[in-house]
């Protein structure tokens, strides 16, 4: 196609219209040829995980008091009152957060989301996520990492509509939510650290998170394994010399085989590029009340901190409403600061997931086992 441009004063062009097909260019087509603007692409909004994070989210969220939007800039969340290094200064008026929550009234953000996917492992991705991090840390704004593992359907529910039901009573959207223990925690929902090092060590974060909200999944599998193989929970009782003999299950002696699930297992971490996982295994035993026919071990993580930048350029430190600037210091010596959620309690958690590997392993054994099965419940 060939171009033919015609001029009125010197140098400058008035149109330009193709000779073949004699339509006259569009206005930004004409800006770009003369070097005004360059070329201008729409482009995704946000990719396949924070997608789904999202319609998660605004489900859970649904009703007039919360607002959520998606790939909010974080200079809009939060304000810098000091310089900054080059590389924090880039990442604050450049980055952005995938998704943040506020309130209606209010206007102030009550937390923002990070859905890390694929990509975030990357060196240079990780770096600008710890920095994220270290800004919300100083900020005291509550900052959520949502593994593509937890937004996966596991028996038609993932794990983060399974965490939504505190985190609505956290927002105070729940009608029945008592009013007594409502009261016992600080105006922004959190039990703010007293200690240095509060925060560093789960075990002392309470009752026993699972207890008041049990992953729905573990339910729906320990029925079918009831239903279909005769298999309850229960616990064994090994006397010495003897081999071990069931106490205690769920199906009232009437199923044929127990399976027993040691809790709490046993506990390790694992470092990921923005966040450390807390890890838990609980192995688990099939008996006939006799003997042992399978063996395994559930493994299930999750997040109980972020980590901080392996330097931190911060020349200021001012306490917020979460932590003391002791205790800032405290995690940017460690290059981690734990999350301190009042609605998410890492360990239990992470044994509820490890709950819930146990659980499919045996449901597979089983399906892989039919001709054994049919023998065993005959």
């Amino acid at each position: 196609m060939l171009p033919f441009t015609s001029y009125g004063a010197p140098g400058r062009a008035l149109a330009s219209t193709s000779v073949l097909s004699g339509r006259q260019p569009t206005a930004t087509t004409c800006l770009a040829r003369r070097g005004i603007i360059g070329r201008v692409k729409i482009q995704r909004i946000a990719n396949a995980t924070e997608t789904l994070g999202m319609k998660i989210l605004r489900r859970t969220l649904s009703g007039p008091s919360w607002l959520v939007a998606p790939r909010v800039s974080i200079q809009s969340v939060l304000r810098k009152e000091e310089s900054l290094s080059e590389a924090a200064f880039s990442m604050f008026t450049r980055g952005h957060f995938d998704c943040v929550v506020w309130h209606e009234d209010s206007g102030e953000p009550a937390f923002a989301v990070e859905f890390d996917g694929v990509g975030h492992d990357d060196p240079r991705q990780a770096e600008r996520d710890r920095l994220k991090n270290l800004f919300c840390m100083a900020a005291g704004l509550p900052l959520l990492r949502v593994s593509s593992a937890d937004l996966i359907t596991r028996d038609r529910v993932s794990v983060l509509e399974w965490l939504s039901q505190p985190l609505l009573e956290w927002l105070g959207d729940e009608d029945d939510l008592d009013d007594e223990d409502a009261g016992e925690s600080t105006d922004c929902g959190f039990a703010p650290p007293v200690e240095v090092d509060d925060g560093f060590d789960p075990d002392e974060e309470g009752a026993a998170f699972e207890s008041e909200y049990p992953f729905p999944a573990n339910a729906a599998i320990r029925d079918r394994l009831l239903r279909s193989y005769s298999i309850s929970i229960g616990s064994p009782l090994t006397e010495h010399g003897k081999r071990p003999r069931i106490v205690m299950d769920f199906s009232l002696g009437v199923s044929r085989l127990v399976l027993h699930i040691r809790w709490p297992g046993r506990r390790s971490y694992e470092t990921a590029p923005a966040s450390e996982y807390l890890v838990t295994e609980c192995d688990f035993t099939i008996h006939d009340r006799k003997n042992v026919l399978h063996a395994g071990t559930g493994r299930g993580r999750f997040a109980w901190a972020h980590r901080l930048p392996e330097r931190v350029e911060l020349p200021w430190l001012v306490a917020n409403d979460l932590l003391t600037v002791a205790q800032m210091r405290y995690r940017i010596e460690r290059k981690l600061s734990p999350l301190n959620l009042g609605w998410w309690q890492a360990a239990g958690v992470s044994r509820e997931l490890a709950t819930y590997d146990a659980l499919l392993q045996v449901e597979r054994w089983c399906r892989h086992h039919t001709s054994l099965d049919k023998r065993i419940l005959a």
